[in-house]
């Protein structure tokens, strides 16, 4: 992301758990900022900052940064911001809710890559940016349990940028 408006939130290892809920038998992924819940045959792994979540088939791979939310930014603003370049593309943005958040998603096709969709959801103290994306061919394979997991989204504790 080339804005000067918001840094990338710390997502330390030690920070980034997946755990087993004995009392569920679900899989959780739990930041110092967010957690969601992970069907058992999905993965998540961290890269530097962003939480990376894959099927078990390799279909789809959802990709999860929190970044701090500058002070006295609107949501617009900050969609402006952020999403620019879909913006810029003409790419219609849906508001939504998810989980806990509302935010807006963007949905597009690129031939050589695949089939997107991208949220930003906003928090008080951060947003966080969702990419879903799958080859072309597996469009829409995936949707509804994505929609199903991103469904879980709660926030937890407040952002800080990193230093």
């Amino acid at each position: 992301i080339n804005n000067f408006l918001f840094d990338r939130v710390q997502v330390a290892s030690t920070v980034f758990l997946i755990h087993i809920l004995e009392h569920t038998m679900s899989q959780f992924i739990q930041t110092d900022f967010w957690e969601m819940e992970l069907p058992e045959e999905w993965d998540a792994e961290q890269d530097e900052e962003t939480i990376l979540v894959s099927d078990a088939d390799g279909v789809s791979l959802i990709e999860l940064t929190a970044l701090a939310r500058p002070e006295n930014v609107s949501d617009q603003e900050a969609l402006a911001q952020l999403a620019e370049e879909l913006i810029a593309q003409e790419i219609a943005a849906d508001p939504v809710t998810v989980g806990a958040f509302n935010g807006w998603v963007f949905h597009f096709t690129d031939e050589e890559d695949g089939s997107y969709r991208e949220w930003y959801l906003f928090h008080p103290d951060f947003v966080l940016l969702v990419s879903h994306g799958t080859d072309a061919e597996h469009a829409g394979w995936d949707d509804d349990v994505v929609d199903e997991m991103l469904s879980t989204l709660a926030p937890l504790g407040s952002a800080q940028p990193l230093q």
